[in-house]
């Protein structure tokens, strides 16, 4: 009795690599036998999960070495298994952290943090999700690669329904559904003052954005709102808001497909889990990186382009207070940048900024337009010609200040002699739109007009009669001259 008790309250530290489990520290959870789960047969090593996951009776039995020494092993091995192991070894895992999540909800009330029963509950938390994020590590690692996404489909159709093969796609989405409710429990109440630890945190956030690195996962909806769910909740409960807006500017150059998923994840952070703060930080980021670094990476600057435009469009009323962090990027070098931020003043304009504002959002709209106009003639055709886009699309929603409309048509009219023929195609498209929303076309009156016309016409004609009286006058006199 004396040992169990010992084993359970033996704090479990999160190892900073694999092998930082086999340190033999009093007092510091340890792996005691190293299973080679690789020299074992497939027969074998099977008997030894089913008689692990019948050791499972509330969760808490993977704080015993014959338990975790096993599971540990089979994850650190996870892709030399056969896709039979993979599927018993990963359904006993969650077998065990389905009890443990059963048990754990019943009794987290009366937990206090710093006693046995915490540390215990404590430590499976962090051996859970430890397992979880070895498994989910080389699973993801693997499914990045181009090959292995073709792979993977044809295996996922022609085993699909089968009870004895492991599939990654269905076993991330069922790790993420656990996790999910998981931190939805509130289990940072284990902690001292209801912070969990920042290792245990970065456990479940590293899995996540392992999983958005992969273009197909952005591509399943249902994935897609686990993954934000999971995230919007540490940044909600977890303390995670800092670490999230690094590791999303992190991943942005890198992964084309990410700009888009990024911020309709950014939008849900900010409307369903009221954490605009995130968004902050992360425009915060990109404000302070050297303009340097977008020239030097052109596809990340698109990608950057990319967001930033999705984001204005999405919830241009969050991004508005922190716009000004991105201006000093226009003086910069990189072009797409600068369209992304034009998109984005754009947006705001068309939404925030479009009626009803106080007098000193008045002052900051007139501000946003004159950047906008300035950029009319900037140094690069694709800024110039984005410009006039955005003035194109203020013209169709009717949001330009009439006080400011004919200032701006003239500008733009200077776009119809621009030495790029693109400018000077959308400089037509712009005034074509101007036309088309004349924003005094329903107070214009056609019977003055029409009077005028009328009189002009009279006039014209006078003209053209004069000018052929004028012309049979010379002809008489040339003719009297001639005799």
């Amino acid at each position: 009795v004396c040992v169990c008790v010992f084993e359970m309250v033996v704090e479990f530290q999160i190892p900073t690599d694999i092998d930082g489990l086999y340190a033999t520290d009093a007092g510091v959870f340890s792996v005691a036998t190293d299973v080679d789960v690789r020299k074992i047969s497939d027969y074998t090593l099977n008997e030894m999960i089913k008689e692990c996951q019948i050791a499972f009776i509330d969760g808490t039995e993977i704080s015993e070495n014959s338990v975790f020494d096993l599971l540990f092993s089979v994850a650190k091995n996870f892709s030399s298994l056969s896709a039979t192991i993979k599927y018993k070894g990963f359904h006993c895992l969650m077998t065990g952290f389905q009890l443990f999540m059963g048990a754990l909800g019943s009794s987290i009330d009366g937990i206090a943090p710093g006693t046995s029963d915490g540390l215990l509950m404590q430590n499976c938390s962090k051996m859970y999700a430890y397992l979880i994020n070895v498994i989910a590590t080389k699973e993801e690692a693997d499914a990045a690669k181009a090959t292995k996404h073709l792979i993977t489909a044809k295996k996922s159709k022609q085993k699909k329904g089968s009870r004895s093969e492991f599939d990654w796609n269905e076993g991330r989405e069922q790790a993420l559904s656990f996790l999910l409710n998981f931190l939805r429990m509130d289990v940072a109440r284990l902690w001292p003052m209801s912070c969990a630890e920042e290792p245990f945190v970065n456990l479940i956030s590293r899995f996540v954005y392992l999983a958005l690195e992969n273009p197909e996962v952005t591509k399943n909806k249902d994935t897609m709102e686990q993954l934000t769910a999971v995230l919007g909740i540490m940044n909600q409960k977890y303390n995670h808001s800092l670490a999230c807006s690094t590791s999303i500017v992190h991943l942005l150059p890198h992964f084309e497909h990410l700009s888009l998923p990024m911020a309709a994840m950014l939008q849900q952070f900010v409307q369903k889990y009221n954490c605009s703060n995130v968004v902050d930080d992360v425009l915060r980021e990109i404000g302070r990186m050297d303009s340097s670094d977008f020239v030097k990476d052109q596809s990340g600057a698109r990608y950057f382009a990319a967001f930033l435009t999705n984001l204005g469009q999405r919830i241009p009323d969050t991004v508005l207070p922190s716009l000004s962090v991105l201006l000093p990027h226009l003086d910069g070098e990189a072009y797409p940048i600068r369209n992304g931020i034009l998109r984005m003043c754009g947006s705001i304009l068309q939404n925030t900024l479009r009626s009803n504002v106080s007098d000193n959002m008045k002052k900051g709209r007139e501000e946003l337009l004159a950047i906008v106009e300035e950029r009319l003639i900037d140094c690069s055709a694709y800024v110039r010609k984005t410009a006039l886009q955005v003035w194109q699309n203020l013209s169709s929603s009717r949001s330009i200040p009439l006080t400011s409309l004919n200032g701006i048509v003239a500008s733009c009219c200077v776009r119809l002699e621009d030495k790029s023929s693109l400018v000077r195609k959308q400089a037509i498209v712009f005034l074509t739109t101007i036309l088309t929303n004349n924003p005094y076309g329903d107070k214009l009156d056609l019977e003055a007009f029409e009077l005028l016309y009328k009189n002009a016409e009279e006039k014209l004609t006078a003209l053209f009669g004069d000018n052929e009286q004028q012309q049979e006058t010379l002809s008489v006199e040339e003719e009297e001259q001639q005799q």
